[in-house]
């Protein structure tokens, strides 16, 4: 009932609206009056002292210079062309002042309408009401629930810190792969490649690559899954056989059998 008798959200709306039409009427004619001065100051100075040359050069074409009363009008001239831009300055910063002075007075209203609106209302527990609970969520849980792990993380990292027998770079390593995800081919993560002959080391296979199929460039000896399938079939002494007699199975001829053949 209070509500209803002391609060017309209608005449409120219309004394909102009018405020924010007189602000923004007096900020434009701030900017006018600010726009007129700095033509003022920047213009009338030249016409008044240009019009005081040309006073003096008339005096001096009629040799009136040398008449007392002529210049002591001149030099009285002279004065009154310096009190008048000054005049005028200040009149114009008097002007602007006043004006920024009643918007200033017109915003502090428009303040105080929008508090007693906000109390009528009740506003800001309507807003904060909406924030905490407009995804279904409590907002304010939510982070909590981030406060708390912000600090354990915290508390991991001083402990890090702290311990002087750890390597810095296994502790900033060890950071990266908690925020980040190990790396899937970095040198830890993948495996080698060993021959199987010679047992020559020929770099490292991604991970997931479980048969990788190569040849040595030491021993010249064919990796891979099918090797594995022919050795399980033949002797020991049959997988000491080297590669140039498989070459012509995989297709591959050599130069110099070729050569042998054709002679």
């Amino acid at each position: 009932m209070f509500f209803k008798s002391k609060f017309d959200p209608d005449t409120f709306e219309k004394e909102l609206r009018k405020l924010s039409v007189e602000i923004t009427r007096n900020e434009r004619q701030l900017r006018v009056w600010k726009t007129k001065k700095s033509q003022y100051m920047r213009q009338l100075p030249i016409y008044l002292i240009s019009g005081y040359v040309i006073y003096l050069g008339y005096i001096y074409m009629r040799n009136r210079y040398k008449n007392l009363k002529v210049v002591s009008f001149a030099m009285a001239i002279a004065m009154a062309i310096g009190c008048f831009i000054y005049m005028e300055r200040h009149l114009l910063d008097y002007i602007i002042s006043a004006k920024e002075r009643h918007i200033e007075g017109l915003k502090e209203r428009h303040s105080e309408k929008l508090a007693l609106l906000k109390e009528k209302t009740n506003f800001n527990r309507t807003k904060d009401m909406l924030v905490r609970y407009s995804n279904g969520d409590d907002i304010e849980e939510l982070e909590k629930e981030v406060k708390q792990n912000e600090l354990k993380r915290q508390e991991y990292l001083k402990k890090i810190e702290n311990d002087p027998n750890r390597d810095s770079s296994h502790v900033y390593g060890g950071l990266m792969d908690l925020m980040m995800g190990q790396d899937e081919m970095s040198s830890d993560r993948r495996y080698a490649l060993i021959c199987e002959k010679c047992l020559q080391h020929n770099g490292l296979a991604p991970p997931g690559e479980v048969n990788v199929k190569y040849i040595c460039p030491r021993c010249g000896w064919l990796n891979g899954s099918e090797v594995k399938d022919v050795t399980a079939t033949k002797s020991p002494a049959e997988i000491e056989e080297p590669l140039d007699n498989h070459l012509p199975e995989l297709g591959i001829v050599q130069d110099g059998a070729s050569t042998n053949s054709t002679d």
